[in-house]
């Protein structure tokens, strides 16, 4: 797990959700003796500090510069007319520390919008590779071009509210609800709350991988 831990950024104030609790609240963990964690976002102490206090096993992929430079890759190949097939095999080779583990809980944070609609697919095509049974998944996607091009890193003060411990430009693509649901399929979203920066937040869940 990658435990680099960046400079303090200036404060923001902190987000709440009414989707986390549904997964990292006190009655969805009494449901599970031992949560596997598999975090996209980055290490910081506050998300740290969290965890700590769980009966969980974490893996973190600060997973932010390894997409972007994918979604670079991806693009200059267009822009050459080179075929561009992405598997969920790509994202295996990308992230080798999570070969061969399943994870229950997934958190996607602001990922999906660093990935380009071409390989979404391919990208909850090895989520689904690593899901347990009964797994849920979080994310947050930006289907309107209303916040800056920059991904933000945030950090879980509690089941409820979060805070941003920094950001840093990306280019973003943005995808719709209906788009990011038919690319996750068998997984589904169940539930959605949007926020007043345009950002959806979802969960999802779905059946394990094969």
């Amino acid at each position: 797990m990658a435990l680099a831990l960046r400079k303090r950024q200036p404060a923001t104030p902190d987000l709440q959700s009414r989707l986390l609790p549904m997964v990292l609240g006190e009655n969805a963990l009494s449901a599970a003796s031992h949560l596997r964690i598999l975090d996209f976002g980055r290490a910081n102490r506050v998300s740290l500090t969290f965890y700590s206090e769980l009966s969980c096993r974490l893996q973190v992929l600060d997973a932010s510069e390894t997409l972007i430079a994918k979604a670079k890759a991806i693009r200059a190949a267009a822009e050459d007319d080179t075929p561009v097939e992405v598997t969920a095999d790509d994202f295996d080779a990308a992230f080798p520390e999570i070969t061969q583990q399943g994870f229950d809980l997934v958190l996607l944070w602001d990922m999906i919008n660093l990935v380009p609609a071409r390989a979404l697919p391919a990208l909850f095509g090895f989520i689904q590779r690593h899901a347990n049974d009964g797994f849920r998944g979080h994310g947050f996607m930006l289907h309107k071009r209303n916040v800056e091009s920059a991904v933000r890193h945030l950090g879980i003060t509690n089941a409820a509210t979060l805070r941003v411990v920094g950001t840093d430009p990306a280019s973003l693509f943005l995808h719709s609800r209906k788009y990011v649901n038919d690319c996750m399929e068998p997984m589904t979203i169940d539930h959605g709350v949007l926020h007043s920066d345009g950002r959806l937040e979802f969960l999802f869940r779905g059946t394990s991988g094969t």
